[in-house]
């Protein structure tokens, strides 16, 4: 996936301008999950794996939400375990974007794994149904629904390796304030695209960007909610994908 290759300031402002062009959700948000999620935790864990990625054609997703897991790690009930000498992840995650590979937190032992699993026919894949996690492309070249994955999958040794929960924990942190932010700035080219004068919070948006490449902390939530309430405000009487509604409950100022 060549976006994987790109700084965090490239693949920003491509995305922005695709934004501020089309304003279509669906041309930008998959491809900054990608980057935000995957690519990241691949990069911190497992490095070589990403390397991997960026030489393929597949489209990634990270796995780790389960039903009732609150973003708690201990409340996780997928798996690996060994049967007959072999390790076997069994899984259930409830937000999985449609793609080509996933990538699969469970439990193994007194620690974590983290799992590259192809998607496969063996899988049971049920459409989440709602309209605020299907992002189609403006030309229609593509469509990326959310989906309940279920599953059981013998591991090769190649194909996870395992994490310490203190180790994910301190990843965990940073995701959310990824997404956050990156989601805040997608909003304001939004408005660009209608026309809004976005002057107010241009600096704040540059900031964060900034951020981004040296390192996010709770003072990036800050500008990036102050940035989205500002969206909020002058989006009135725009049509809107209900991503947007779904994206306001991501903004809440840390304590």
């Amino acid at each position: 996936m060549k976006d994987l290759e790109k700084s965090e300031q490239a693949f920003y402002e491509e995305i922005l301008a695709t934004m501020r062009r089309t304003g279509e959700i669906g041309d930008v948000f998959p491809r900054m999950v990608a980057y935000n999620v995957p690519a990241y935790v691949l990069g911190v864990f497992w490095p070589e794996e990403r390397t991997r990625l960026i030489a393929s054609n597949e489209f990634p997703a990270f796995c780790i939400a389960e039903k009732d897991w609150r973003g708690r790690i201990e409340n996780l009930h997928s798996t690996v375990k060994d049967e007959a000498g072999n390790p076997i992840l069994t899984f259930e995650k409830s937000y999985v974007m449609q793609c080509d590979t996933m990538y699969v937190v469970a439990n193994a032992g007194a620690g974590l794994a983290l799992c590259r699993i192809p998607r496969s026919p063996g899988q049971v894949w049920t459409s989440r149904a709602e309209a605020s996690v299907v992002f189609n492309a403006s030309d229609g070249s593509s469509s990326r629904d959310h989906f309940i994955v279920q599953g059981k999958e013998s591991l090769s040794p190649g194909q996870f390796i395992a994490l310490t929960k203190r180790q994910y924990t301190v990843a965990g942190i940073t995701i959310p304030r990824r997404e956050i932010t990156g989601v805040a700035m997608l909003s304001i080219a939004l408005l660009e695209h209608h026309g809004v004068s976005v002057a107010p919070v241009r600096s704040k948006c540059d900031d964060i960007l900034a951020r981004r490449t040296g390192g996010l902390d709770k003072e990036s939530v800050i500008l990036a909610t102050e940035v989205f309430r500002f969206f909020q405000e002058h989006s009135r009487g725009i049509q809107l994908h209900p991503f947007w509604e779904r994206a306001a409950g991501m903004f809440r100022i840390p304590n």
